[in-house]
């Protein structure tokens, strides 16, 4: 299935934008059209954190739209941070003092390739001759400066991480939009056959403050009403389980069946010049992984 639809209404030139049929599948066009019309357009740049294994922030689809801190900035990091190598007292990261002595320690470079893939489908600059274009298209002509994406590396370069770090994720951007950045949602690609319960209380505490939490249903082919799958079977009213739909519009089989509030094609993301996929191995009860 091609993606005739976006082509024919934008004219963008991105090399592998005729495979994003998932654009087509939710509408996009439609989307960025209504969206143009929106006094949102002309506020500040939305901001999305993806809570993951991390951003390529250097990526040439990417880093014209990494949210960069504010000088004075009272958090540490510069496009988000990272929770798998930093040591400094969580405390400090939050109060943006006595970070790292190592500036790569601080800083949400991936490692792994997931993240960057979950930012690529969200937020790839459009209408640049090379690789696609993100779900956040802008407008016509391909501008996508509308939107920002935070890094908030809590997985490793396995892809596995642990319940403190994502936590420690989750406090930091709530503290980012307390701070007054205009973060709307967290993408969580990530998942464990954990209880939701801690989860819904700090999803709770994010969209309180305005965020919305974004959960992959998971990859395990289970009911996940059945079987825990964590953070995606929260019960907070502020999270958002996100099922994956096939070409042809059926579940895709490999996804996480029961409750979802979205079922979205998942499509194809070609940056540079492969396709990237990732798959997770599972270390243990309280180890989450990239989905």
């Amino acid at each position: 299935m091609m993606a005739k639809d976006t082509g024919n209404r934008t004219g963008w030139n991105d090399e592998y934008l005729r495979t994003a049929w998932h654009l087509d599948g939710i509408h996009a066009s439609a989307g960025w059209e209504a969206y143009d019309k929106t006094a949102e357009k002309s506020a500040k740049d939305v901001v999305v954190a993806v809570m993951d294994t991390g951003i390529d922030y250097e990526h040439e689809e990417l880093k014209s739209h990494m949210w960069k801190a504010p000088k004075g900035f009272k958090l540490t990091g510069t496009y988000g941070h990272d929770f798998v190598e930093e040591e400094a007292d969580f405390w400090d990261i939050l109060l943006g003092g006595n970070a790292s002595d190592d500036p790569d320690g601080i800083d949400p470079m991936d490692q792994n390739g997931h993240g960057t893939h979950c930012a690529g489908i969200i937020a790839a600059q459009a209408n640049n001759g090379t690789g696609t274009a993100g779900v956040f298209g802008s407008d016509k002509s391909g501008d996508s400066s509308g939107i920002r994406l935070m890094g908030i590396r809590v997985l490793d370069s396995d892809g596995s991480g642990t319940l403190s770090g994502i936590l420690k994720g989750f406090y930091y951007t709530i503290r980012a939009k307390q701070l007054g950045v205009n973060l709307k949602a967290i993408n969580c690609s990530f998942g464990a056959d954990v209880d939701s319960d801690i989860y819904d209380s700090v999803i709770d505490e994010a969209g309180k403050a305005g965020i919305l939490t974004i959960c992959a249903a998971g990859n395990e082919t289970s009911d996940n009403d059945l079987i825990a799958n964590a953070p995606a079977n929260t019960g907070s009213d502020y999270g958002v389980s996100v099922a994956a739909s096939a070409e042809d519009g059926t579940l895709e089989e490999a996804w996480g069946t029961g409750t979802a509030a979205v079922v979205s094609p998942i499509g194809e993301l070609a940056m540079e010049d492969k396709k990237v996929t990732v798959s997770g191995n599972k270390i243990g009860p309280v180890t989450h992984e990239a989905l």
